[in-house]
């Protein structure tokens, strides 16, 4: 529909498959932008949807609402904005690694496979320095 409605904008220069993959990898980009931008919002609105019974109790919503801060929190320091893209996408969307490979136009021959395991690498490190100062501040 939006290559329809922009169909006086397409100038020849290059293929019409091209131009149309273009919007398309545009609007994907935008709808994946917009949904990060929410993913707190719609977090806690699960949280406060889940039904009464053992596991959503007050202190296990907090408990949970307390890991995703820390889990975002790690990401954050540890990745880079691309490797953090590429993590979420494939982990947090279950999306291949050769689709975010051509979604995010990865031009290195390793695509997002070198980015998801850079991303493991220091998120481990990240954990393991974490955890060291968990128990130097609790023990």
């Amino acid at each position: 529909m939006k290559a329809y409605l922009n169909l006086k904008s397409f100038r020849g220069e290059s293929k019409v498959s091209s131009w149309l993959y273009s919007i398309t990898r545009s609007e994907c980009m935008n709808f994946l932008k917009a949904r990060s931008a929410r993913s707190d919002l719609v977090e806690e609105e699960l949280l406060e949807g889940l039904p009464a019974g053992d596991g959503s109790s007050p202190d296990r919503l907090l408990e949970r609402e307390g890991s995703a801060r820390i889990v975002r929190a790690l990401l954050d320091q540890a990745l880079d904005e691309i490797e953090k893209r590429v993590f979420t996408l494939h982990y947090g969307d279950d999306i291949t690694l050769e689709v975010i490979t051509r979604l995010l136009g990865l031009e290195n021959r390793s695509g997002a496979k070198a980015y998801i395991v850079s991303a493991r690498r220091k998120l481990s490190r990240a954990i393991r320095e974490w955890k060291a100062r968990e128990q130097a501040l609790n023990g």
